[in-house]
């Protein structure tokens, strides 16, 4: 999610940033409240509380967000959804402040409803930008959010027991006995095992090696949105020269990465 200066964004994958960027040339009346999925009354959501209640846009965007946990949009936001390979639910949820350039993040949150609020909490009253697990939940619980409440359902239970009768597939093993393809745990290392971060960490990675721009190496699976803001990061390098598609921008930046590092897999740059 991101908050540009007077812009409500409401962002669920960030390259709807690029549609912000063509917005801020024709200066629409605003609010504006976009969303990459068709979550309809989490949008509404969001503008209405600006519209009749006049708040923030960090407001409105916790406010949108809060209302698909509830809802559990698409079945992949909020409890009941996405177990793990225990077949436990649990959320992540982060928010960022564009106008104070703060950042609050949940990952792994037991037992709490509220991940986006918690990750608001996180930002306004700690000095830590994201906060994991039961540690996590604790201090929700210790703020006044509901809870603790089981965050699993019985469709989630039931998708996380077709995954293991079909032998665990696909997981995110590599490396270990019995083969993590075609097997479950529990799993013993067969080798040396590479360790991979996900959605839960902000601008995380290593910077590529071109020091001029602020390209991430965090181009891994899921790491869809760390890819596109680099596209923006191009478009951002370019625009005060001459104007880029951003299909230009996303040409580029696959012929930089494979400039920067021999071992570029185009694989690695696809969502």
């Amino acid at each position: 999610m991101a908050v540009l200066p007077k812009l409500l964004v409401f962002v669920w994958v960030s390259t709807i940033a690029l549609s912000v960027l063509a917005f801020q040339q024709t200066q629409p009346e605003l609010p504006i409240v976009i969303s990459t999925w068709a979550f309809v009354d989490a949008v509404r959501a969001a503008a209405q509380h600006v519209i009749k209640e006049g708040g923030s846009a960090v407001n409105a965007v916790v406010r949108g967000c809060t209302v698909c946990e509830v809802l559990q949009c698409d079945g992949s936001v909020g409890y009941g959804g996405s177990p793990d390979e225990a077949g436990e639910t649990t959320l992540d949820a982060m928010v960022m402040d564009g106008t104070a350039m703060d950042v609050g993040a949940v990952g792994a949150l037991r037992s709490v409803k509220r991940a986006i609020e918690t990750a608001r909490l996180v930002m306004e009253h700690t000095e830590h930008t994201l906060l994991v697990g039961s540690q996590a939940s604790a201090f929700s619980l210790s703020l006044g959010l509901p809870g603790p409440t089981n965050l699993s359902t019985d469709d989630s239970l039931q998708a996380w027991s077709q995954w293991e009768k079909g032998g665990c597939q696909p997981n995110f093993w590599r490396d270990v006995i019995p083969d993590s393809t075609s097997a479950c745990g529990p799993y013993k290392v067969s080798a040396l095992m590479s360790g991979q971060g996900d959605r839960s960490r902000v601008g995380g990675g290593i910077s590529g090696k071109h020091r001029k721009s602020s390209f991430s190496k965090a181009t891994g699976y899921g790491n869809h949105d760390t890819i596109s803001m680099a596209v923006i990061d191009r478009v951002r390098i370019f625009f005060n020269f001459v104007f880029i598609e951003c299909s230009d921008a996303c040409c580029g930046l696959i012929l930089h990465q494979v400039s920067v590092d021999s071992d570029a897999c185009f694989d690695d740059l696809l969502p």
